[in-house]
């Protein structure tokens, strides 16, 4: 027998332009997806950062609570923490907190939490003067310093009112 082929016949698969609508189609909901995870990943980074920072300043007051002054760095202008270490609260390790919360290390000496107090007053920030500074999901909160909104690429933090125009 001889089959004959007819060309009528349906082709099966799909065309070039079919595919390439596809491709962009897919294209699209990816940068849709990586926008919106950049997005969440800053709200993150800065909650988990806000976390942190809260933790000290309880400890701080606590501190403050046993011994009626904050822990003195020695006056406003001596600011502790720039390269962090376990220790850039003076005397809160290891009675009033186990480990004090760190940022990563690999982040810049000038991407630091901070903190200065005379032993009235006390200022616990989250500094950064880096090119970029903060992000602005974290300068744009009510904790942000009014002394540093811009000036040195951004700080926000926790203070006592004395201390707000240092």
């Amino acid at each position: 027998m001889i089959y004959h082929l007819s060309r009528r016949q349906k082709q099966h698969g799909f065309t070039i332009v079919e595919l390439l609508i596809v491709i962009v189609v897919i294209g699209i909901l990816a940068a849709i997806t990586i926008v919106s995870f950049n997005g969440v990943s800053a709200r993150a980074t800065f909650a988990k950062e806000k976390s942190e920072m809260a933790t000290i300043n309880k400890a701080i007051r606590l501190y403050y609570s046993e011994n009626g002054t904050y822990p003195s760095t020695g006056g406003t202008n001596t600011w502790s923490g720039f390269g962090q270490g376990q220790n850039f609260v003076p005397g809160l390790t290891p009675t009033y907190i186990s480990k004090t919360p760190q940022l990563a290390p690999n982040s810049n000496i000038d991407n630091s939490y901070l903190y200065t107090s005379n032993g009235t007053d006390y200022k616990l920030i989250r500094y950064s003067d880096n090119v970029n500074g903060l992000p602005s999901v974290q300068m744009n909160n009510s904790l942000t310093d009014p002394v540093r909104p811009a000036q040195s690429r951004g700080a926000w933090g926790y203070w006592t009112a004395g201390a707000a125009t240092w």
